[in-house]
């Protein structure tokens, strides 16, 4: 069966990629980059500017329940990568561990980092710029300002690994409020109260093929 793309206009939460899409861009996205970029973004939960401000010292491997998993711990304050002499702040003022269960993408990071300690040294902009051109572009949404609503963004690419961790890894809503960084639960009830219908029959086919 054909994958339902019916996307609703607005918030992120409905630009989400679908899990089809998810799997194209991890196989075909080469840019190393936005590799990392794309990681972070769509199975950690990264936000624009935390992506940006990720260093090695940032990174480890912690073994739980006999399985390595790449641990990412964001602080409460650093220095800015780009500017010393600006300090890094998380957007809701507390530091917060999230992971990459992913062995293989875990893998990715964290060699990449190995050898970038300094992380991706680039600016948020031009973050924000490449992914609204190279995803878009990868995933044939429109870029035109008509269909802005299609255009993926790095808020929805959050989104997308929320709903991974939800719908896939099957984690509890808790569990992803502490990994996402939100003060309460009502941001990610809201999440998928409002979830639309592409995004929506995406999982429900998913689920509905291993059983």
């Amino acid at each position: 069966m054909k994958e339902i793309n019916l996307r609703a206009t607005g918030h992120s939460k409905d630009k989400a990629l679908t899990p089809s899409e998810r799997d194209r861009l991890r196989t075909e996205l080469k840019h190393e980059k936005l590799r990392i970029v794309f990681i972070l973004g769509a199975y950690a939960g990264l936000r624009c500017r935390e992506i940006a401000q990720t260093r090695f010292s940032w990174i480890e491997w912690q073994e739980i329940e006999g399985k390595k998993i790449l641990v990412l711990n964001i602080p409460t304050e650093a220095r800015d990568i780009r500017n010393k002499y600006k300090l890094f702040r998380p957007k809701t003022k507390v530091g917060r561990t999230t992971y990459i269960f992913d062995n293989e993408l875990a893998n990715e990071v964290y060699f990449y980092y190995k050898h970038n300690i300094d992380g991706l040294v680039v600016s948020e902009s031009y973050i924000r710029r490449e992914v609204r051109k190279h995803f878009n572009t990868m995933l044939g949404r429109s870029l035109d300002y008509e269909d802005k609503h299609l255009a993926v963004s790095t808020h929805a690419l959050r989104s997308t690994a929320q709903n991974y961790f939800k719908f896939e890894l099957g984690h509890a809503d808790e569990f992803i409020q502490l990994c996402f960084g939100w003060k309460d639960l009502r941001t990610i009830q809201n999440h998928y109260r409002t979830m639309n219908r592409a995004s929506g029959e995406s999982y429900l086919k998913q689920v509905l093929r291993k059983e």
